[in-house]
């Protein structure tokens, strides 16, 4: 493991495979970047496999997506390639309401901010919501020149 760890948000990971905007998929691949120079180690909540996997499967069964069986195989080798390393820490529903009110953010995205929030990692997130979140918590984004 490196000394440089970040939280990875799973819209960077999605966007590594399906970019809706410029300035996402340029963020996004400089994220890449970093985890396949092997400076950074990612950090993700364990959610980030369920968000991660419901994207892909969706994908699959949208007509027209061109998301078969080889790419999924080839996106799920590209995500174990990484390195990528998950934070288990069961989380109730109570908790995850508690951090939602207090991030302001969805209770699907809390676990993210939690997890930047407690130990100062910076985050890595597309997600407005969670980026809107970091500001008044102190929480740094991964930021790019």
């Amino acid at each position: 493991m490196t000394g440089k760890r970040f939280v990875l948000d799973s819209s960077i990971a999605i966007a590594w495979f399906f970019p809706e905007a410029e300035a996402g998929r340029l963020y996004a691949a400089a994220v890449n970047r970093m985890l396949r120079d092997g400076e950074f180690t990612a950090l993700v909540p364990e959610f980030f496999h369920t968000e991660v996997a419901e994207f892909f499967m969706r994908r699959r069964r949208t007509p027209g997506a061109r998301f078969g069986e080889t790419r999924l195989s080839n996106a799920l080798d590209d995500l174990d390639a990484l390195g990528i390393q998950t934070i288990i820490r069961p989380h109730s529903y109570r908790e995850i309401i508690s951090w939602a009110k207090q991030f302001h953010v969805q209770a699907k995205d809390a676990p993210f901010v939690q997890l930047a929030h407690l130990p100062g990692l910076p985050l890595a997130t597309l997600d407005g919501g969670q980026r809107q979140a970091a500001k008044p918590f102190n929480i740094n984004l991964i930021h790019f020149n």
